[in-house]
C-alpha cells in the first residue's frame, strides 16, 4: 500500500512542486491552503486533491506523515491534529532535507536567479542523460506545466531558497551560487546574518563534489574563499572568472546567443530564448553545472539541453501581444532583480517605452531596501506602484507605496511615476496609459500582480 502524505500549505512555489514529487513516486498526496490557487490547477491535474480551507477533519485517516510551509507553525489547525493523533510532522525544509540525503543533490542558491538557473540545469542535465529529479518553484512549461519532474538518475536539481535558512536543512553534492545580496530583512536582520548563511551552507558541499560561483559579486568570492572542494566561477568578459561570456546577440531568428571560454572544454556557444545579459550568466551556470556531471558525454547535448528551455512561470514570461504592444510578467522583487529584467527589456524594446507595473512585496523589504528600489527603475520611462503586499510574513507596516514613488521621483525628476492603488485599480492605470505600437508593458513582483494579464 502506498504512503499518504498531507501538505499544509500546498499551493506555495516550492511545496506545490514538492507534492508533484511525492505524487510520482506513487504516494497518496493531499493537502490544504487559502492562496490565489495559482498552483492548484497543475496539482488537479496530478490527482492531488487540495483544500481551500483548513480544517482538522481535512487530515485523511490514513495519513502516515504531514509536512508543512513554514508559513505556517505548531499552533496551525492542521498541524496541532496531527500531533495529536501522533503523526509524524516535518516542515518544507526538513522534507526537502531528507530528499538530499537520498540523492546526489545540485543545489541552486543565492539572492538573485535561483528558478530560471535551476530550470536551465535540469534541462541541461536531463539533455546529457542522467535523467534527475529536480524542484523548481514555479511551473516548467517544458514540464507540463508543472513545478518538478521525477527521473530515475542519482541526482536532484533543487532551487534552494536561504529564506528562514532553509539552506541549513539540505545537504548538497554540489551547489551553484547565483548572487548574495542582501534580502529578507524580516528574517536576518544584519547583512551579515544573511551572508553566513551562505558561507555555512558552501561549507557544507560534499567532499567529492563541486561550487560553481558567480564571479561578479564580491560577497559570493568572499564566501567561496578557502572551500576545500572542486570551485569553478563564472561571469562576464571583464571578470576574473574561470568561464567567462565573449560576446553574446540576439540572432536573427530572435534567440540570445551567448559565446564563452570553458578551461576544459575551450569555446563554446549556445542559444538560449531569454534576453538579458543576467539570463546569459544563467545560462552558463547552468552548462557549467551540467558539464560537471556529464560523464565525458559532448558539450553538444548540454547545448540542446538549453536551447529547448521553455522557461518558468513568471520569469520574463511573454504574455502576448496586443496592437504592437508586447506584454510581459516577472516575479522580480529585488531591486537587483527589477533593475536587471527593466534594462533587458529596454535592450530589445530599444524605440518603445517600458512601461513597468511594480507590486512591492513586503513592508520590511520595501522599506529595508528604499533608495535601491528607486534607483531600479533607471530603464523603465512609466512607472506605476501597486499597493504594498503584505503575503503571509506581515500583517502590515507603516511605509507606503506613495512613499517609494516619492523616493523615484527624488532619483529621477524627469520620470513618471505614480501609485496605483490596489490590483483592479493598476489594470485600470495600465489601460489609461495610450501604449502605441513599440512599446512594453511589464508587471513586477511576487504578489498577484500578474492577474491583470487575462483582462489586457
Amino acid at each position: 500500500m502506498s504512503q499518504s502524505v498531507y501538505i499544509v500549505g500546498i499551493e506555495g512555489a516550492g511545496t506545490s512542486a514538492l507534492a508533484q514529487i511525492y505524487k510520482k513516486r506513487g504516494f497518496k498526496v493531499s493537502g490544504s491552503d487559502e492562496g490565489d490557487g495559482f498552483y492548484r490547477e497543475a496539482l488537479n491535474q496530478l490527482g492531488i486533491d487540495v483544500y481551500t480551507n483548513f480544517a482538522a477533519h481535512n487530515l485523511p485517516q490514513d495519513v502516515d506523515f504531514v509536512i508543512h510551509s513554514t508559513a505556517y507553525n505548531s499552533e496551525h489547525i492542521e498541524i496541532v491534529e496531527a500531533v495529536r493523533r501522533g503523526v509524524e510532522v516535518l516542515s518544507y525544509p526538513e522534507a526537502i532535507g531528507r530528499l538530499t540525503t537520498e540523492m546526489k543533490t545540485i543545489a541552486v542558491c543565492g539572492t538573485h536567479g535561483k528558478t530560471t538557473t535551476t530550470g536551465m540545469t535540469a534541462s541541461a542535465m536531463e539533455a546529457v542523460g542522467v535523467d534527475p529529479t529536480a524542484l523548481v518553484g514555479a511551473p516548467m512549461a517544458s514540464w507540463g506545466g508543472q513545478g518538478s519532474r521525477t527521473g530515475e538518475g542519482e541526482y536532484f536539481v533543487l532551487e534552494a531558497d536561504e529564506y528562514q535558512n532553509k539552506l541549513a536543512m539540505y545537504q548538497p553534492y554540489g551547489v551553484i551560487v547565483t548572487s548574495i545580496d542582501y534580502d529578507h530583512p524580516d528574517f536576518f536582520s544584519t547583512e551579515e546574518m544573511y551572508q553566513q548563511t551562505f558561507r555555512d551552507f558552501l561549507g557544507r558541499v560534499h567532499v567529492n563534489g563541486f561550487v560553481i560561483a558567480y564571479a561578479g559579486d564580491d560577497d559570493v568570492l568572499r564566501a567561496i574563499k578557502g572551500l576545500p572542494v572542486r570551485v569553478m566561477t563564472y561571469g562576464r568578459a571583464t571578470d576574473d572568472a574561470n568561464v567567462r561570456i565573449v560576446k553574446r546577440w540576439i540572432d536573427d531568428h530572435g534567440k540570445h546567443v551567448i559565446t564563452f571560454l570553458h578551461p576544459r572544454a575551450g569555446e563554446q556557444e549556445v542559444s538560449i530564448d531569454y534576453i538579458g545579459e543576467h539570463n546569459a550568466l544563467n545560462a552558463l551556470a547552468a552548462w557549467c553545472a551540467a558539464y560537471e556531471v556529464a560523464d565525458e558525454r559532448p558539450a553538444e547535448h548540454i547545448r540542446r539541453g538549453l536551447s529547448a528551455y521553455r522557461g518558468v512561470s513568471r520569469r520574463m514570461e511573454f504574455k502576448g501581444s496586443r496592437d504592437g504592444v508586447d506584454y510581459y510578467d516577472d516575479y522580480a522583487h529585488h531591486p537587483t532583480e527589477l533593475q536587471a529584467t527593466l534594462a533587458a527589456l529596454r535592450e530589445k524594446y530599444a524605440h518603445g517605452r517600458v512601461i513597468a507595473l511594480f507590486h512591492p512585496h513586503t513592508y520590511s523589504r520595501t522599506e529595508a531596501l528604499l533608495d535601491e528600489f528607486a534607483a531600479s527603475f533607471v530603464s523603465a520611462d512609466v512607472i506605476g506602484i501597486v499597493d504594498i503586499y503584505a503575503s503571509a510574513r506581515e500583517a502590515d507596516g507603516t511605509i507606503t507605496s506613495q512613499d517609494l514613488v516619492d523616493k523615484i521621483k527624488e532619483v529621477n525628476q524627469k520620470v513618471s511615476a505614480q501609485a496605483v492603488g490596489d490590483v483592479e485599480e493598476a489594470l485600470v492605470w495600465v489601460k489609461s496609459q495610450e501604449v502605441a505600437p513599440g512599446d512594453v508593458v511589464v508587471t513586477l513582483g511576487a504578489g498577484d500582480v500578474y492577474k491583470i494579464h487575462s483582462e489586457l
